[in-house]
């Protein structure tokens, strides 16, 4: 069975749909929440994601089977199946199709390694398969921690003359944008940083009333966070969180956080979630004071590749 490109918004809703469906299932696997997908795909400044690097399986019926993303530049593919295909051989020969579809491109871009993440420790089937294929598990694991939304989040202090509150746009948007500038380090030219942010805020998975500032009465911004919804499963999930180096520790990125876990409870939703790495014990630290539990461990898996 061969795969094809990815054609068409129809495609996102199914892929979208693929990855809900898997969290529902509770086999073991994990599935990505369809925040972070939303954020690889929309969220970015390179060449388009559309165009080449998603590719679909289906079945005579036209029902999504599975799908795979590409990263080539960082050598990664991330292949998704339908929750009652794994551990099945049409799980083993997609794989095999995008494994050897990735060793293709990241050969290309002159990478010496494919990778694939976000494989949980409790996926036995899927450890065993990527052994077998000669991959090795790396030490950069993430934490999948959660907190469910029981009773409302408690009242979260702030300094004085900074409120918690959506960004307004456009006028925020560079005040957004040097925050997380700051708060990740980044190294890019800020004509190219904020132009991505700008273009991510007209992008159709962008909902402003969830992107959430910390802002002073000055117009900066401290800390922010972006929350997506799997309303479906009840599940909240956070994808980026920071704080700019400038106004950490001082109570902000937990007062962002704690509005948010409230903002989601209003909706209905059950259970917030968020990723940590394991190698960052502040951040694992923060979310734990913000009330969140390590329920799993996601790991990266390595192999290399032959260089002509």
């Amino acid at each position: 069975m061969e795969p094809r490109r990815y054609r068409d918004a129809a495609d996102w809703r199914a892929m979208l749909d693929l990855l809900v469906a898997g969290r529902r299932a509770a086999t073991g696997v994990h599935y990505v929440h369809t925040g972070d997908v939303s954020w690889w795909l929309f969220y970015q400044d390179g060449p388009d994601p559309f165009a080449d690097q998603i590719w679909l399986w289906e079945d005579s019926a036209g029902r999504l089977l599975a799908w795979v993303l590409f990263t080539p530049e960082d050598g990664y593919f991330d292949l998704f199946v339908q929750p009652e295909l794994s551990g099945t051989p049409m799980a083993e020969a997609m794989h095999r199709w995008a494994e050897a579809a990735a060793a293709e491109r990241v050969r290309a871009c002159g990478g010496r390694h494919i990778r694939a993440y976000w494989i949980a420790e409790t996926d036995a089937a899927r450890q065993s398969l990527l052994e077998r294929r000669g991959f090795t598990r790396g030490d950069e694991a993430l934490n999948y921690m959660t907190l469910a939304l029981a009773e409302p989040a408690p009242a979260a202090p702030l300094p004085a003359g900074f409120t918690v509150r959506p960004v307004s746009l456009p006028a925020e948007a560079e005040a957004r944008a040097r925050a997380s500038y700051g708060a990740f380090g980044s190294t890019w030219e800020w004509g190219r940083y904020f132009g991505r942010y700008q273009r991510f805020t007209r992008s159709p998975v962008y909902a402003r009333e969830r992107d959430l500032v910390a802002i002073s009465a000055a117009g900066v911004v401290g800390a922010f966070a972006i929350w997506w919804c799997d309303d479906a499963n009840g599940v909240g999930y956070f994808e980026p969180v920071g704080t700019h180096p400038d106004y950490q520790r001082r109570g902000l990125g937990r007062a962002v956080i704690l509005t948010a876990l409230n903002d989601m409870r209003a909706r209905g939703l059950l259970q917030a979630a968020v990723c940590s790495e394991l190698r960052n014990p502040g951040a694992v630290a923060f979310y734990t004071a913000c009330g969140f539990r390590t329920v799993k461990r996601l790991w990266p898996y390595e192999k290399p590749i032959d260089q002509d």
